[in-house]
């Protein structure tokens, strides 16, 4: 095997892969960007969850929401582990609550019990954060829809989650 034939080998391994991440960003640039019609949208209630680490950037989460949430927000519920050490400013009433208030006693004996598995391959702290947004969103009382964003996530465009038909998109991302 001559030098150059291990080079072409590795990039013609490559090179499906990143063609076909080029194709999909081209793709997913060519669908409109808020396919949803604002007019008549319901009201959705929003849940954060944060952790410490994420305490800087939350504000700058929130004030993109307000901004670029299309649909009227009933209320924005903000869940951290640890009480939160800081003030959120919205025109939208906020409710701080800790982890413990939406999970339920045996879920959280079973994330310890998973936490300590020295076998978890998966970051415990993500599990717990999965787990959080999926019982919130059963148990809300919201009957038009819950948003769940993480606190590190801000919204760069207007957009319609729930439009006036209850019609509900999947956003796509590269």
């Amino acid at each position: 095997m001559r030098w150059f034939d291990g080079i072409c080998m590795r990039a013609t391994t490559y090179l499906p892969r990143f063609l076909g991440d080029r194709l999909r960003r081209l793709w997913v640039d060519s669908l409109p960007s808020n396919p949803l019609s604002a007019i008549g949208a319901p009201s959705i209630e929003v849940f954060i969850p944060t952790a410490g680490k994420d305490f800087d950037v939350l504000q700058a989460c929130v004030s993109a929401l307000e901004v670029f949430c299309q649909n009227p927000i009933s209320k924005i519920t903000i869940s951290s582990p640890s009480p939160l050490l800081v003030a959120i400013n919205s025109r939208y009433p906020v409710v701080y609550v800790s982890d413990g208030d939406v999970l339920t006693e045996i879920l959280v004996d079973a994330l310890e019990k998973s936490k300590a598995d020295d076998r978890n391959i998966v970051n415990p702290g993500w599990v717990r954060q999965q787990v959080l947004k999926i019982k919130y969103a059963l148990d809300s009382s919201c009957e038009e829809g819950v948003l769940v964003i993480d606190s590190d996530t801000m919204l760069s465009n207007p957009r319609t989650f729930v439009d006036s038909n209850d019609v509900q998109i999947l956003i796509v991302g590269y």
